[in-house]
């Protein structure tokens, strides 16, 4: 019988939920957070008077609390235009 009440306990401490994983939340994936709802090409930020800021791998750009270097939030975030060099990491624009 403790055998049984043992297996059904462990059974259910299996199928809990941990809690949720913030890293991979979608308001922190690039070009869908709300900081960074604008998409723009390079050449369209550097007409705003931006600079175009690249990651340096570790996704810090794209994260929803990221600020540029001048306090800011970014103007937006750079997507790939055909034929023009694309950020690896990706790129965010920010303001001057």
């Amino acid at each position: 019988m403790r055998f049984i009440l043992i297996v059904i306990i462990l059974s259910l401490a299996a199928c809990t939920p941990k809690g949720v994983d913030s890293t991979i939340a979608g308001s922190e994936l690039p070009g869908l957070g709300s900081k960074h709802s604008t998409q723009m090409t390079a050449q369209e930020c550097l007409k705003a008077g931006g600079l175009v800021v690249g990651d340096v791998g570790d996704g810090r750009v794209h994260r929803a609390g990221y600020l540029c270097d001048n306090g800011e939030v970014p103007l937006g975030t750079i997507v790939p235009t055909q034929g023009q060099p694309t950020a690896t990491e990706g790129a965010v624009c920010c303001g001057g």
